[in-house]
């Protein structure tokens, strides 16, 4: 919708600029030229802006005296970047929160739909990990289903191909983050290097020792810490 009036105006600008040509109305055509100029450009401008300015802030922080926090991940969802409408999202302050940079609901495209991982929960963690040396924030999510099946070794198999995986974490806090896209500022967009599979262990496990399981990894890089999301499990489009 935003980019059908986007089009619209600039067209509407046109046709005022060869209008204002045709009566010799100099002053309107050359304003409304610019105005166009500034239309079409104005995205691209701000986003160069928004990714090339790096700022600086100090603020207080503090560790949590919470007596009860526990590690782990509760559950996660995943559905690729393309099933995801992210500029309507941004638009949209009902479903992100460009204050506190927090994903409130989805728009899907097209009917998609999330998928729901579910693991061995004491298990399941994640680490982002940002070095100086690096630049970015290397991303490992990993999960444990125990027991074997041909359903679950086809499931897992035919994930290996998928690249620009989107999760939506929610951990035994109560809190969920969304890992696979980045916020500029501006827009959203695909991450440094998108997720994926980067490590399936398929494993027999060892008789009164470890459990028969297959163990996933799910890796990617990011410029920026993955974001918070307020979304909750059941509002999730599955």
């Amino acid at each position: 919708m935003k980019n059908i009036f986007k089009n619209a105006l600039s067209w509407l600008l046109v046709a005022v600029t060869f209008a204002s040509i045709y009566f010799e109305d100099y002053l309107t055509s050359g304003l409304t030229f610019i105005l166009g100029a500034l239309l079409n450009t104005q995205n691209y401008r701000l986003g160069v802006l928004q990714v090339c300015v790096t700022t600086c802030e100090l603020a207080d922080i503090s560790t949590s005296d919470e007596c009860n926090i526990r590690g782990g991940l509760k559950t996660v969802y995943w559905a690729l970047y393309s099933d995801i409408d992210w500029e309507d999202m941004a638009a949209d302050p009902l479903q992100f929160d460009t204050a506190t940079q927090e994903i409130l609901g989805y728009t899907m495209v097209g009917g998609a739909v999330f998928n729901k991982l579910t693991f061995e929960r004491k298990q399941g963690l994640y680490d982002f990990t940002y070095t100086e040396d690096t630049g970015v924030y290397e991303q490992v999510v990993t999960m444990i289903f125990e027991g074997k099946s041909v359903t679950l070794r086809n499931a897992l198999v035919s994930t290996i191909g998928c690249c620009k995986i989107i999760l939506h974490i929610f951990d035994n806090n109560c809190l969920e983050r969304v890992v696979g896209v980045e916020w500029d500022g501006v827009t959203f967009e695909p991450q440094v290097k998108t997720l994926r599979i980067t490590r399936h262990l398929d494993s027999s496990g060892e008789f009164g020792t470890a459990p028969a399981r297959d163990e996933l990894d799910i890796g990617g890089e990011s410029l920026f810490a993955p974001i918070y999301a307020q979304v909750g499990e059941t509002n999730i489009p599955v």
